[in-house]
């Protein structure tokens, strides 16, 4: 079997293993619109504003799916290209027969690290992120009346949710 197949096999069950991790991502946030939390809420128009907030809709959890199975097949390919038997070979370039070409290229090993660099940065950035919006959260909670109702809101949800549940006067 050749290398690209065997990258092939090995990203084909990387990407069952994502379908696990999207059910378990799709399911982060405890908060449902039908929760009792959102029930104590006595406005109507504050109510509606709250399942606005917590409402998800199909497509996007859809496209979530597809894009764990994607990552679970490249984070799968990744880790075997870079400690698999092949880690050493040279994709581009390497050493060559001639006196006077260069000794340089690229490794299987060396494309598997950035990857895994290019998928590391986002989620370093998304989680800075995620803090802003729980410190804007707290802050814009701390600022307010204690509210019970909006405590359990915000219990359950997940950081974005948080954000937009602080900024609604809940009573």
């Amino acid at each position: 079997m050749d290398l690209v197949s065997l990258v092939g096999v090995v990203a084909v069950v990387g990407g069952i293993g994502g379908v696990f991790n999207g059910l378990h991502i799709n399911t982060r946030s405890d908060l449902d619109p039908t929760d009792s939390a959102v029930d104590e809420v006595k406005d109507e128009k504050k109510k509606e504003a709250v399942k606005k907030v917590i409402k998800k809709s199909g497509p996007a959890v859809f496209g979530s799916y597809i894009f764990n199975v994607v990552s679970g097949a490249l984070a799968a390919a990744v880790s075997w290209a870079a400690y698999g038997p092949y880690a050493l070979e040279y994709v581009f370039g390497g050493p060559q027969r001639q006196p006077d070409a260069p000794a340089y290229g690229l490794t299987l090993a060396a494309l598997a690290t950035a990857v895994v660099i290019g998928l590391g940065g986002p989620r370093w950035l998304t989680n800075e992120r995620d803090k802003a919006l729980l410190k804007q959260a707290a802050d814009e909670s701390a600022g307010t009346k204690a509210s019970p109702t909006k405590r359990k809101l915000m219990e359950r949800a997940d950081p974005k949710q948080q954000a937009q549940i602080a900024g609604i006067d809940i009573g």
